[in-house]
């Protein structure tokens, strides 16, 4: 795992508000919030009289939040979406966004390797996010996503392999001007997991029958439900 400019609890405010429009951007072209919102639709279909609460645990700058938000309320389903981070100034930029498209997600502060994670959420989902972690912290977090949801676990990640290097490299620069993501993009993926060590992560952290498949584009989606 290699240190990325995103993670410095230092950087300037104004760089870390431009790399998560950048960001954003990105997440757009690659369909981000597409990968996860199929599995909540379904386990929102299966139960239709209840409210489906998902949280997106280090939620950035809360454009895929607010993404899978806007597909709950287009889809006429009881779903709501709230997301949390540690960053500050990601939670400002997110709780933005939300007042200016009237959302009902909610932002607040969460340390998912220190503090006590909330139980009242039927899905846990986390997005571009697993390969900030070492492998024993990514295993402790599958632990406590797994202990405390009522019913589903979704990590959206990158892949580990040249063609997401390459990729990476690439629409970094073409999508955005922002020198952190330049950066960051590249080493993201020397940082994330292969399918096959995601999978092992799962089962040590007690994640039995856990789904691990491959995304467009060189992305994966772990889908864990509780029994």
């Amino acid at each position: 795992m290699h240190p990325e400019w995103m993670d410095e609890v230092d950087l300037d405010v104004a760089t870390h508000q431009a790399a998560l429009k950048a960001l954003s951007r990105i997440n757009t072209w690659s369909l981000s919030d597409r990968i996860l919102w199929p599995s909540i639709r379904e386990l929102a279909r299966a139960q239709p009289t209840e409210t489906i609460r998902v949280l997106d645990v280090a939620c950035g700058g809360g454009d895929v939040t607010l993404r899978l938000a806007s597909a709950a309320q287009r889809s006429g389903m009881k779903i709501q979406v709230d997301g949390c981070d540690l960053s500050e100034t990601a939670l400002a930029v997110a709780s933005q966004r939300a007042s200016q498209i009237r959302s009902s997600s909610q932002f607040f502060k969460f340390d998912a390797l220190r503090d006590t994670w909330p139980s009242s959420y039927d899905v846990i989902c986390c997005s571009l996010f697993l390969h900030h972690l070492s492998a024993e912290s990514a295993e402790h977090w599958l632990r406590n996503a797994a202990q405390a949801t009522k019913k589903m676990v979704l990590v959206s990640d990158l892949v580990r392999n040249r063609w997401g290097y390459f990729l990476a490299c690439v629409f970094s620069r073409l999508l955005t001007r922002s020198p952190v993501v330049h950066f960051d993009a590249p080493v993201s993926v020397t940082g994330a997991f292969t399918l096959n060590e995601l999978r092992d992560l799962a089962a040590r952290a007690g994640l039995q029958q856990a789904r691990v498949s491959r995304r467009w584009p060189a992305r994966m989606l772990l889908q864990w439900s509780k029994s």
